[in-house]
């Protein structure tokens, strides 16, 4: 379950803005305290994170990948379109239906198996109310099936804001990523969306401190997509504030032990601390 309060929803122990990356965030709620209390079931954060000094002029160890302005097929390169019309060739583009949930939480179990030190798996119960309930939430969840068995082989869930498409999640069989239905939901998605006047970019997400994962470098060399640098703020919850200090001088002896689930996610914290510390 997620938790709203004053702009900030909970998500994966933290609280994060409702709003654009882009804008200006309401810290109110930290201020005064309000945000560190559980008034819905959806769990005690850990903390809140927020970014300012959208797209600035200069690098930093923070930014979320974005795609702006008029999209088309013809501004790729060469090898780029290549492997979409080889792609729309295998497989094709649509909304998942609501009798699909099972084989979108198939899809998901599979491409889960691929990642490394991962660890916040989803159960089937969760997918399906995220999915039955997506009209509420404006996500929109297209999937790629293949053209032969119209077998689910990889999907996107997208959320729709006021200014910008995001890509919150994307799940791909492995077993079928040969037919290269990334390429293909990728070029669906952007045609669709950038050709729409509201739309200012397409958003898919902030740097990745979860698992490994050339997916980023892929979207930039391949659809254009660019790193939208800002600045990162994390402010943590009172009743472990005090134990930062402490694991952060410990780091170095923590991230031994980082395919342990519990310390995996404490070294998770750990880096955007770093980040944060020499931030200028």
């Amino acid at each position: 379950m997620k938790m709203s309060i004053n702009g900030w929803k909970y998500y994966n122990h933290a609280m994060i803005p409702t709003g654009s990356p882009d804008e200006e965030v309401d810290t109110s709620s930290i201020e005064n305290g309000e945000i560190w209390r559980d008034s819905s079931g959806g769990g005690v954060p850990l903390l809140a994170r927020w970014t300012s000094d959208w797209e600035c002029d200069h690098e930093t160890d923070w930014w979320y990948i974005i795609r702006s302005g008029p999209y088309s097929i013809e501004q790729l390169s060469k090898s780029s379109r290549k492997h979409i019309k080889q792609a729309q060739k295998k497989c094709y583009i649509r909304e998942i239906e609501d009798s699909e949930v099972q084989a979108l939480y198939d899809c998901y179990v599979a491409a889960y198996s691929r990642y490394e030190k991962a660890d916040n798996f989803i159960s089937f119960d969760a997918i399906k109310d995220g999915f039955l309930n997506r009209g509420h939430e404006a996500k929109i969840y297209y999937g790629a099936y293949e053209l032969e068995s119209n077998r689910l082989i990889g999907f996107f869930i997208c959320s729709q804001h006021k200014n910008y498409l995001e890509i919150n999640v994307s799940k791909f069989d492995p077993a079928y990523m040969n037919l290269r239905p990334s390429d293909a939901l990728h070029h669906y998605v952007l045609s669709q969306w950038l050709s729409k006047p509201t739309i200012e970019y397409v958003n898919s997400g902030s740097r990745s401190i979860n698992h490994v994962t050339n997916v980023q470098e892929y979207k930039i060399s391949t659809f254009g997509f660019h790193k939208a640098y800002c600045k990162l703020h994390v402010v943590y919850n009172p009743k472990i504030k005090w134990m930062i200090p402490l694991l952060y001088s410990m780091r170095k002896l923590l991230i031994k032990f980082d395919d342990l689930g519990v310390f995996h996610q404490v070294n998770a914290i750990l880096k955007m601390e770093e980040i944060v510390r020499n931030q200028t």
